[in-house]
């Protein structure tokens, strides 16, 4: 058996960190405005969209406008597209 050099167990480290990682980065970019239409961004803007939110009480999770997330993104009434559960926007409605 060969023994495993301090580099080999520190790149080891890094390849099953990165790879765990990527999951959740990709998670994250379906939710980014990067797919979105001219007029769903202008509607984000307006609405002062924000990931995350700065009240940590208030996110879209907790939103009467929020469907539960499919793939780490839920589906907001109001702006029509999928949004961060963790996000925030000046159209959140207390979930009752």
């Amino acid at each position: 058996m060969t023994a495993l050099s301090r580099r080999n167990a520190l790149r080891l480290a890094v390849a099953i960190a990165a790879g765990s990682a990527a999951p959740a980065r990709a998670q994250k970019a379906s939710c980014e405005a990067d797919g979105l239409t001219p007029t769903q961004q202008a509607q984000r803007s307006s609405l002062h969209y924000t990931d995350p939110a700065p009240n940590k009480a208030a996110t879209c999770s907790a939103c009467a406008f929020f469907s539960e997330p499919a793939g780490g993104c839920g589906k907001c009434q109001i702006l029509g597209s999928a949004v961060s559960a963790g996000a925030h926007c000046d159209s959140w409605s207390k979930r009752s």
